[in-house]
């Protein structure tokens, strides 16, 4: 396997614990909803690192497209926690995109 088969299975399993600490889904090990903003900030931001790494390597467009769609879906998901716990600007959080 490649670096980048690798880091698909990553990218995979932190998009589960981003959802988790958005308080969307049940965390993967406690089984609880737990949400903590500022940990799902730093999942998101991973997550989109890698997956811009991933789409530079995808040769299928549809591969591409749900890479970017998963991005986008944390940051606006983000971005609309932030703004209901009032923890300021979510946009800024995420490098000016929602």
């Amino acid at each position: 396997p490649t670096v980048y088969d690798h880091l698909l299975v990553m990218f995979e399993q932190l998009v589960v614990v981003a959802w988790a600490k958005l308080g969307l889904r049940h965390d993967p090990i406690s089984g609880k909803l737990e949400p903590n903003l500022s940990e799902a900030k730093v999942a998101i931001d991973v997550v989109t690192f890698m997956g811009t790494q991933l789409e530079q390597q995808l040769e299928d467009e549809g591969d591409r497209r749900q890479i970017q769609n998963v991005m986008r879906d944390l940051k606006i998901n983000f971005v609309q926690r932030s703004t209901a716990a009032g923890t300021g600007s979510g946009v800024d959080a995420i490098g000016g995109e929602a």
